[in-house]
């Protein structure tokens, strides 16, 4: 290839900028190393440039002193992090191993490639300090356990942007007094204002009765609290199923707890399902408890809801609650309507109706779930992907009219990883 025929080449593609950079995004297995060939042209199309390239290189990932180093931002060649695939090339199992990651960011792609990271424990915050424009993807993480009464508490502590992509967590216990807690990320946010996007699509946690995710405040299964961040967050065809407590100060949701938002910054949350307990000993009124977000802090950015799904359930100061009320509903705890905030809720279901507001929210008692044969998958509800869905039907009803069963769909782990 030159730069006189990288303009015949197949799937070469051409992108328009008139700055000193350019952020461009193309599709990609991310499991093999390859190489970036590109040129500038002019205004004319006509090439002016040489032809550039640059390698991304693919280090494989096969103890858990090689994931620790990677995790922390390390390096385990002389690779550059931003420029590697790391490819977990097996199950790793860390029963009675000490994580002491490094406090870099992770810039590189880790690519679980369909394997699982099993029997990970910490009492400090996490298993990546910290997520800086990296992408993890193709994960399954079991049994994970974090006790810590710290803040930034999850899987990836903090996070700066970056992609994650077809994650599977099951068997989760989170506990102390911690806040800004989360499964997946504690705290999104970047106070220098250099960070990137954020996209989160296809990520699972199922927790079964003796797991829960527990926490102060800001807790909740995706993000715990997003901070003046002043960048798109994007959050598609996710499914939390796990109890999740936000114990002495509330601030809870299935998704986020905690959004404050800034004039860049946007929040959408789409085809997304919560199943659980919502639990606090804040007095009602106060709790700020969502199935989708629990607690809209802040006022200037855009808030996007759609075709979302919660069968969220309250418990608060120890009386389980079976009507919204207050800073308490299935879709969006807390909003201010005196804030700038344009918000937008719509296509969603919960178990009961949103507390005073007129979001586009249908309440379904759980026969209406069990008979309903269009709200999973039709268009005017939430249009489920059957490819990344599985809905839970009922072979063998109690009663002829019923369909589906509990929990009536379950989000698909993607790929052929045999």
């Amino acid at each position: 290839m030159t730069a006189a025929s990288i303009k015949t080449q197949a799937g070469v593609a051409s992108y328009e900028f008139r700055n000193t950079e350019i952020d461009f995004s193309f599709t990609n297995a991310n499991s093999d190393s390859y190489y970036v060939y590109y040129a500038l042209a002019n205004a004319s199309g006509e090439i002016t440039s040489p032809l550039y390239s640059a390698k991304i290189n693919k280090v494989d990932i096969d103890t858990t002193d090689k994931f620790i180093t990677m995790a922390g931002g390390g390096t385990i060649g002389d690779e550059i992090p931003s420029q590697t695939i790391y490819a977990l090339t097996c199950d790793l199992d860390f029963k009675g191993v000490a994580f002491n990651a490094g406090t870099d960011g992770f810039t590189g792609v880790f690519n679980g490639l369909g394997h699982t990271l099993k029997n990970l424990s910490s009492s400090k915050q996490g298993f990546f300090p910290k997520v800086a424009g990296g992408t993890i993807m193709n994960l399954k993480v079991d049994n994970m356990s974090i006790a810590a009464s710290g803040e930034k508490i999850g899987f990836v502590s903090e996070c700066s942007g970056g992609d994650f992509y077809n994650i599977a967590f099951t068997n989760v216990n989170i506990s102390g007094g911690g806040a800004r807690v989360a499964v997946l990320i504690g705290h999104v946010g970047d106070t220098g204002r250099s960070g990137g996007d954020l996209s989160i699509s296809q990520v699972s946690i199922v927790n079964d009765a003796e797991h829960r995710v527990v926490g102060a405040t800001r807790v909740a299964g995706l993000i715990g609290y997003v901070q003046a961040y002043e960048h798109t967050i994007a959050i598609d065809n996710c499914y939390v199923y796990t109890d999740i407590e936000a114990s002495t100060r509330g601030e809870g949701g299935g998704m986020v707890a905690s959004w404050e938002d800034r004039a860049n910054d946007k929040l959408t949350i789409s085809q997304c399902y919560y199943a659980g307990q919502l639990k606090t000993s804040v007095a009602p009124g106060s709790s700020r408890l969502g199935g989708m977000l629990g607690y809209h802090k802040g006022g200037v950015g855009v808030l996007d809801i759609s075709r979302c799904i919660s069968l969220a359930k309250f418990h608060i100061q120890g009386v389980e609650r079976d009507v919204s009320m207050k800073n308490a509903s299935p879709i969006l705890g807390n909003y201010s309507t005196s804030l700038k905030t344009v918000v937008s809720v719509k296509y969603c279901i919960g178990l009961m109706q949103e507390y005073n507001s007129n979001y586009d929210v249908q309440a379904f008692s759980e026969t209406n779930l069990k008979r309903h044969d269009l709200y999973l998958t039709g268009e005017d509800y939430l249009n489920l992907d059957t490819d990344r869905w599985t809905v839970v039907k009922d072979e063998n009803p109690q009663d002829e009219r019923d369909l589906f069963k509990a929990p009536y769909v379950t989000l698909n782990f993607l790929g052929n990883w045999d």
